[in-house]
């Protein structure tokens, strides 16, 4: 039996969730795997401004349960594989067909939220997932992590999830970098949303104490105006596009990466592959994706601090590498399997 694909990407459409789609529909489109399959596209997405988007059948759905629902009920009979990347089960009970969810929120989990609206947001996805997921549904996650909490949260059989992380970084360059160089760079891409710890980061690099003559530079993607204290400047650069940001990843030495909580963590894979150290918050997820060359206590400045000064002096052991496997190939095959 032929396997007819319904992908459903309604609430991605910038940031991570973007690259998302867009790495998904290129290594189905690297197979020649596109033909059977329907897109669910976010109607706030631009499909204009990448060309990959024109190789897919699809149609723009308004990011709202009442469109969502309409939509599968016209089109989903049509298909027997039903894969949502956006978090979220379908809206109603799906029998007789295979169902995937790629899950990579944690903070629908966790509850970091900027505000009281995303707060409450989260709050109902959770809700919403709780009551629309069944037992003959099935879940991929980024991380051994995100299975064990999507297991608790969720009430869901472990056996019913599967670890598949995929990511696009093999066309980044790595660049060579000299870390005794009179000019240290570290680099944080990052938003203004709480859980990213923004002004933990600040007030360390601040209080840090280098006692050498270097010039230490601090580059944040988000707008502010420049800090500047003797040998230590703080420079706001603003969101970045993605070849602007490979070119921060290539000036820099260091990412520094201080949020409380992260799905995967793609700044962090491709900063390690343009040949960056990366210094990181010690939690779970980080410490299953790669080698860092240091961790620290994201809710202590102090720890922050020492952890910079440490970079500065040059005082580790280890470079950076990355442990976790792109599992494309994986989660391909796997919503590809005859029904």
């Amino acid at each position: 039996m032929e396997n007819k694909i319904l992908v459903d990407s309604i609430y991605l459409h910038s940031f991570g969730g973007k690259e998302l789609l867009e790495y998904f529909i290129k290594s189905l489109k690297k197979r020649k795997l596109l033909n059977n399959i329907l897109f669910f596209f976010d109607y706030r997405l631009n499909t204009e401004e990448n060309i990959l988007f024109n190789d897919c059948f699809f149609y723009k759905i308004k990011p709202r349960i009442t469109s969502r629902s309409s939509a599968y009920k016209k089109y989903s009979k049509d298909f027997n594989t039903i894969v949502c990347l956006s978090n979220i089960p379908p809206p109603y009970k799906i029998l007789n067909k295979k169902v995937f969810i790629y899950f990579h929120n944690l903070l629908i989990i966790q509850g970091f939220s900027s505000g009281l609206y995303n707060s409450i947001l989260n709050k109902l996805k959770k809700l919403f997932i709780k009551r629309k997921n069944f037992s003959n549904y099935n879940w991929i996650v980024q991380t051994n992590y995100m299975k064990e909490q999507i297991a608790r949260s969720f009430l869901i059989k472990k056996t019913k999830i599967k670890v598949y992380p995929f990511f696009d970084i093999d066309k980044i360059k790595k660049s060579n970098k000299n870390f005794k160089s009179s000019t240290i760079n570290f680099l944080y891409p990052t938003s203004h949303l709480k859980h990213k710890n923004i002004k933990n980061l600040i007030n360390a690099f601040r209080l840090s104490k280098f006692k050498n003559k270097k010039e230490i530079n601090l580059y944040l993607t988000i707008d502010g105006d420049d800090i500047s204290n003797e040998n230590k400047n703080i420079k706001f650069v603003g969101k970045l596009e993605k070849n602007e940001l490979l070119t921060f990843y290539k000036k820099s030495h260091y990412l520094i990466y201080p949020s409380y909580a992260e799905s995967l963590g793609l700044p962090i894979l491709e900063a390690i592959k343009s040949g960056c150290n990366v210094i990181l918050s010690n939690i779970p997820t980080f410490n299953e994706i790669c080698n860092s060359s240091l961790f620290f206590d994201p809710k202590s400045e102090y720890s922050i601090s020492k952890s910079m000064i440490r970079a500065v002096n040059n005082d580790y052991i280890d470079k950076s590498n990355i442990v976790v496997k792109n599992k494309i190939d994986n989660f391909i095959e796997l919503i590809f399997e005859n029904v």
